[in-house]
């Protein structure tokens, strides 16, 4: 991987890319439709999440989806900090290792708040699904 390593693991990173935005590839992605109240912290909008489908998904194909967890303008305060070179430690040319084209960038540290937040909230339901001795 290119860009600076502070010795952070890829678990230490949380990646962020360019992708064309599809509502339609998973149902109830407007707001109000999952039954994730996206009025609330968005940290605490993940304990909302019911896990048993996406860990089914997960078994069944190596991948998962959520339900919408943030809302567009917290989507687009991320996906905004994209430009700022200097906030990641790391970028990945896809075409460099024949996963198709474009890159995706792993935030270094400090997180941005919004990300540092969901970051430890996503790990507990990560690491209870792995048995993890810290599942927080």
């Amino acid at each position: 991987m290119s860009g600076g390593n502070d010795g952070a693991t890829m678990t230490d990173g949380i990646a962020t890319g360019r992708a064309v935005s599809d509502p339609t590839v998973r149902g109830g992605t407007a707001a109000g439709e999952t039954g994730i109240d996206l009025t609330a912290d968005p940290a605490s909008r993940v304990g909302q999440v019911g896990w048993a489908a996406p860990a089914e998904e997960l078994d069944a194909h190596g991948c998962a989806l959520t339900p919408r967890i943030l809302t567009p303008a917290e989507c687009e305060s991320v996906s905004g900090l994209y430009e700022e070179a200097g906030r990641f430690r790391s970028t990945v040319d896809m075409a460099r290792y024949r996963f198709g084209s474009g890159q995706y960038r792993y935030f270094g540290r400090p997180f941005p708040e919004l990300v540092g937040r969901l970051r430890q909230a996503l790990l507990r339901p990560a690491r209870r699904r792995c048995g993890h001795p810290h599942n927080g």
